[in-house]
């Protein structure tokens, strides 16, 4: 979804790094044609794999870290974090490498996009090594936005909300999920397409 936003906005190819729970890189062609993607570990999935699969290592949230600026940190918190932050940034910047050397990415110019919770964490990392991209944190809601046009002109009738359940199991005390990740839904029926 958020690839559709990246591409009606800059209608040329493609590829979205979204760097949330996940790390989802997704390329669209300059046609607008989805062309595959990755799908990783975010940070905080890999400090919370880190923290409960090693026997002396601690659980960590991302959110909770201040990383100062020494990529070699002496303390095991700030080496975790760096860890799976040059992860990351590792992660979009092969991607990118690949984009630029696959039979698809040679011959049509491609944008490189940024979005999701980590995102002003790997901007300076992705700046460090020398990859321009568009900074865009609202993405997800700008897709919606994109979409819901198209859906309403189809027969449905659209409604975001926000999840008050993870997994099916209740959030306590009126938790909310991040914003970031709002729910579609849809109500109506399709008309038949006429397909043989």
């Amino acid at each position: 979804m958020r690839s559709i936003a990246a591409w009606r906005q800059q209608r040329q190819a493609v590829l979205v790094a979204d760097a949330g729970t996940a790390l989802s890189l997704t390329r669209v062609d300059g046609a607008g044609v989805f062309r595959g993607g990755r799908i990783s570990a975010g940070v905080a999935l890999q400090l919370r794999g880190l923290g409960q699969s090693t026997a002396l290592l601690p659980s960590l949230e991302s959110g909770s870290l201040e990383l100062d600026r020494d990529p070699w940190p002496q303390v095991t918190a700030l080496a975790m974090g760096w860890g799976c932050l040059q992860a990351c940034a590792g992660a979009i910047a092969e991607a990118w490498a690949d984009v630029a050397c696959d039979s698809l990415g040679a011959d049509q110019p491609w944008a490189l996009w940024l979005t999701g919770g980590d995102g002003p964490a790997l901007a300076p990392l992705l700046e460090q090594r020398g990859l321009a991209f568009h900074w865009a944190p609202d993405l997800c809601l700008e897709a919606l936005a994109e979409l819901r046009p198209l859906l309403e002109q189809a027969g449905l009738a659209v409604r975001v909300g926000q999840l008050q359940a993870w997994r099916g199991a209740a959030l306590a005390d009126g938790t909310r999920l991040a914003p970031l990740n709002p729910v579609v839904l849809l109500r109506g029926e399709l008309a038949p397409l006429g397909l043989p």
